[in-house]
């Protein structure tokens, strides 16, 4: 009988071991998970940090585009206006309407 006692409890030790190594398994691959979920969390905030950095960059070379065409409008049209201006200040007709042109010229 004494035989059947020590081996109960021998069986009981190895019983609490494998609960052990059970239970640190667990516990170990609830840690690795928060891990990786954290590795998760980091990269969705450097994407989501790298894409508005992104669409920043963009926006700001759009805006460098339409002022720069707008800017080359505006000084299209003063130079065509300045040109229009000194030409009618040239003209033997000056400020003249057309239809006084079309009659002094008949």
């Amino acid at each position: 009988m004494a035989e059947d006692t020590q081996t109960g409890a021998g069986l009981g030790e190895t019983i609490g071991n494998a609960g052990t190594a059970v239970k640190d398994g667990v516990v170990g691959g609830l840690r690795g998970l928060h891990e990786i979920e954290m590795e998760v969390v980091e990269l969705m905030r450097d994407t989501v940090s790298h894409s508005v950095q992104a669409t920043g960059a963009v926006v700001k070379e759009g805006v460098t585009v339409v002022s720069g065409v707008l800017k080359g409008t505006i000084q299209a049209t003063e130079e065509v206006g300045s040109g229009i201006i000194t030409g009618t200040k040239m003209s033997p007709w000056g400020s003249l309407p057309a239809c006084a042109r079309s009659e002094a010229m008949s």
